[in-house]
């Protein structure tokens, strides 16, 4: 069984994980589009992420929106095949340890994962070819926090 940290088993025993329908591309746009990246979000529909740093603008659209506005951004850097987990849990911004255990349970599948951060919530971004082995190592985690959390375990 897995050790959970008590302070957060809590949380992670609370933890829903709802996968997105759709494959995501992350595509690193030339900062000299930011102008036109930011017209063309307009037109885009959620869930997307978009980092705008001196060097790169990030995005991250699902599949069919990346390839609709992809003809606008030439020299762009794309990477497709992932999908987003969402860790539906309200998480406080005070709250520790929550992602470092759901990464740890991960990087101890072999699976690396992009996090992004939202108000309430964490998403996953995992390669599509790595998401059963995501989810799985992700539900033992889920299931050990419950199990830490359950009085009749005592």
């Amino acid at each position: 069984m897995l050790s959970v940290d008590p302070t957060i088993a809590p949380l992670l025993a609370q933890t829903a994980l709802r996968v997105d329908p759709r494959a995501f591309t992350i595509a690193s746009v030339p900062p000299a589009y930011e102008p036109s990246v930011r017209l063309t979000l307009a037109d885009v529909h959620a869930p997307f992420f978009v980092q705008v740093m001196a060097k790169e603008v990030s995005l991250i659209l699902a599949d069919d929106e990346w390839a609709r506005v992809r003809p606008r951004f030439k020299g762009a850097r794309e990477e497709p095949g992932y999908r987003l987990v969402t860790l539906e849990v309200k998480l406080d911004w005070d709250v520790t340890g929550y992602l470092a255990a759901v990464t740890k349970a991960l990087a101890d599948e072999h699976v690396p994962v992009g996090v992004l951060s939202s108000f309430h919530h964490d998403h996953l971004l995992v390669r599509t070819a790595l998401l059963e082995r995501a989810l799985a190592a992700l539900q033992r985690l889920i299931a050990a926090a419950r199990a830490a959390t359950d009085p009749a375990s005592s």
